[in-house]
């Protein structure tokens, strides 16, 4: 709503300054409002729990008998290109991401829904026979795909893991971040 006064003087001018500032407020709530669907679409690639309202908590957790997972998110902006992810290929098979992406704000979470996107259609059908345990074209695809939108100084660090329930092993592949926590349960305390 506009304050309408006429004159000139120092009532005008505060008239004025009251409606510039009225004007930033709106602006600034209605940028803070897209930001806020932002996170909420966001997190949608995000393994989070729901609580009793149906809304996304800050923390998730997949336990079966063979593997636990936890992660947290909170990003450092309302959004951001922060992206972890784990999913059940089989009953023998599970999938890890870990993601970076360069930056904060929306190009890098328009860049972490791509990898999410990827990272999401190459493990729909995946099998071990038709695709092994070699990440490479993952991560080629991902890479050639943020190269090509030609957009300079964007880049995202990517960590996957393959996890073989049945053997124990670990297949790991990364670009860019090569530093990989793991807690051990026989000495309680996460190593690097």
């Amino acid at each position: 709503k506009e304050i309408i006064i006429k004159s000139k003087d120092e009532i005008g001018q505060l008239g004025d300054s009251v409606n510039e500032m009225t004007r930033s407020l709106v602006k600034a709530a209605q940028d803070e409002h897209l930001l806020m669907d932002g996170k909420v679409v966001q997190q949608t690639f995000l393994p989070l729990g729901v609580d009793k309202n149906g809304n996304k908590t800050t923390t998730a957790q997949l336990k079966d008998q063979s593997v636990e997972f936890f992660g947290y998110y909170e990003g450092a902006s309302e959004v951001s290109g922060d992206y972890f992810d784990y999913k059940k290929l089989d009953d023998r098979w599970y999938v890890t991401i870990k993601c970076d992406v360069s930056g904060h704000g929306v190009p890098a979470a328009l860049l972490m829904t791509v990898v999410a996107t990827l990272f999401r259609k190459y493990f729909e059908n995946w099998t071990y026979k038709n695709k092994g345990t070699d990440l490479t074209s993952l991560v080629c695809t991902i890479n050639d795909f943020i190269d090509g939108l030609g957009i300079k100084g964007k880049f995202a660090t990517i960590i996957f893991a393959l996890i073989d329930t049945k053997t124990s092993d670990v297949y790991l592949c990364n670009a860019g971040d090569n530093i990989v926590h793991i807690y051990d349960s026989n000495q309680k305390k996460q190593k690097v």
